[in-house]
């Protein structure tokens, strides 16, 4: 009696555990149905989109509005404020530390969010971002800000990820926000007359000095070739 009593309970775990795992698999099929009966329906008046060799057509044939990009979708459902003018360059799941989270990179800010109800999210401007580090191992890469702190990030598409944020931070506008920033973009000024006053050049001087070492710091740190260093350092000297 006892072992048909075994056998029984045996059966019936093999059953939970079986239905429990079908269930699970049913769940996920259900949810990857809702994502792509999502994504190949207008989502203005949600109509089916034609689809050519598998790929969904990107303006609906009945209402004409163009349809998002799988990374515009992703942005949207990230919550996160594009500011004008802004474009998104990268989009990937990520670990800062021991969080795991979503980091967004734009034209402008390197974005993580983390998961979990109430975490709260990290940006850094691409202008404050002094060096970018990659490393030789599977770690990931690290960004390093002017203040001197740094972040790192891993997961993902590692190799990807240095390289758009190192592209990101170096580019010509985010270079010129960074000089501004720091003060070493001469700014045109209303025509005046020439000072008599002998005394004002040494403080003239000390203050292009300054500027020279702060473009020199720029330098050091990689955030200015050298060809823009000796541009900068011309435009002071004139």
């Amino acid at each position: 009696m006892g072992t048909v009593v075994g056998i029984v309970i045996t059966v019936l775990v093999i059953a939970f555990v079986v239905l429990f795992i079908l269930s699970k698999s049913l769940n996920s099929i259900s949810k990857s149905i809702q994502k792509m009966q999502g994504r190949n329906r207008c989502v203005a008046c949600k109509r089916r989109l034609k689809a050519v060799s598998g790929v969904y057509a990107t303006t609906c044939s009945k209402c004409g509005t163009a349809q998002p990009t799988d990374f515009e979708r992703a942005i949207a459902k990230s919550k996160l404020s594009m500011l004008a003018g802004e474009r998104g360059l990268m989009i990937g799941p990520a670990k800062s530390g021991e969080v795991r989270g979503q980091l967004i990179l734009t034209s402008r800010r390197l974005h993580f969010a983390p998961r979990g109800r109430g975490a709260r999210a990290s940006e850094f401007a691409l202008e404050s971002i002094r060096k970018v580090i990659n490393f030789s191992d599977a770690a990931g890469f690290a960004i390093e800000l002017e203040s001197g702190s740094r972040t790192k990030f891993s997961g993902g598409k590692k190799s990807q990820w240095y390289e758009k944020v190192l592209a990101a931070a170096n580019d010509p506008a985010i270079k010129e926000l960074r000089l501004k920033k720091a003060g070493t973009v001469p700014t045109a000024s209303a025509p005046h007359a020439p000072s008599t006053d002998k005394s004002d050049a040494p403080s003239k001087q000390l203050g292009v000095a300054d500027e020279i070492a702060k473009l020199v710091a720029l330098r050091d740190s990689g955030a200015l070739t050298a060809e823009e260093f000796d541009r900068q350092k011309a435009k002071l000297l004139m």
